[in-house]
């Protein structure tokens, strides 16, 4: 295992753990970073303490302020285009595949395999005690002088945040539902499924229509097109803030043929228009 405290971190085009390596525990400020639009053979856990910092991920240009922390996967591409203009402290915990396997092996109740499997990174903005906890024990376990602390200290953090994220994605979870219905709820998270709306659960569902929409009313306390018109504001409040996507392509991306419906919906649910909510919230015009 190694690790950097504020060290100088170079990406190439695509990066690899050295062979004697399966940890580091990094932080690095515009200062001493430099980084190209990569992608690696590794995990990367990624928390943002302080400022903000423009992040291009699998194509896609996204704010982070702090904060805001990730799960990026091997497979995934990121890089921070603006670094040089913007102000920013962050930590990365980096994990060799082999080892996040055997982690996988060794908690088989943590869901580490649904966080690779997810169809982008997971996502998750820490606050209050939260926030407190990441920065503390980052910073903690690049202090640590004895390796094999560290290590385990690592590995304890990880699965905790591995809780974390899936816990925040995967909030809905109803007692005396069919196993069945949880499953198709969290498949919402999928942003095809998303768009497809009730659609999705005409098709997948073991059960009719009728009996569905029972089962909605039961678990939620809402019909499925209230449900998933919620979910889709929702992700269309997370990708005007943290995305420069066109309101147009917005309401794309969360479902919406008809733009004007989308406008409709999101004023009715949020009060203010999709234009001057990020305006309000981001720094994107």
């Amino acid at each position: 295992m190694y690790y950097f405290d504020m060290g100088v971190l170079v990406f190439k085009e695509d990066m690899t753990m050295p062979a004697n390596r399966d940890l580091s525990v990094m932080r690095l400020t515009k200062q001493n970073s430099f980084t190209r639009y990569h992608g690696h053979d590794f995990y990367e856990f990624f928390f943002l303490s302080d400022g903000s910092l423009t992040e291009n991920r699998n194509g896609r240009r996204y704010v982070l302020k702090t904060g805001d922390s990730l799960l990026i996967r091997p497979g995934d591409f990121h890089g921070y285009p603006e670094w040089r203009k913007e102000e920013f402290v962050f930590y990365n915990l980096t994990i060799r595949k082999s080892l996040w396997k055997e982690l996988e092996r060794l908690s088989p109740t943590l869901p580490f395999s649904g966080l690779t499997r997810a169809e982008q990174p997971r996502f998750l903005n820490l606050q209050g005690d939260d926030f407190e906890f990441c920065r503390y024990t980052l910073d903690w376990l690049i202090r640590l002088e004895n390796e094999s602390s560290r290590r385990q200290g690592c590995l304890n953090f990880l699965s905790r945040m591995v809780l974390q994220f899936w816990g925040e994605s995967h909030p809905f979870v109803s007692e005396g539902a069919p196993l069945w219905f949880n499953r198709l709820m969290n498949r919402l998270d999928e942003q095809n499924t998303l768009k497809e709306g009730t659609g999705f659960f005409k098709e997948a569902s073991p059960v009719s229509y009728e009996h569905l929409s029972r089962l909605f009313k039961k678990h939620t306390g809402q019909s499925p097109s209230a449900f998933i018109r919620s979910r889709r504001i929702a992700l269309a409040r997370t990708l005007l803030v943290g995305s420069d996507l066109t309101v147009g392509e917005v309401a794309e991306e969360c479902g919406y043929e008809n733009l004007s419906h989308f406008h409709h919906q999101f004023r009715s649910d949020t009060g203010e228009s999709p234009l001057r909510y990020r305006k309000k919230h981001s720094g994107f015009q």
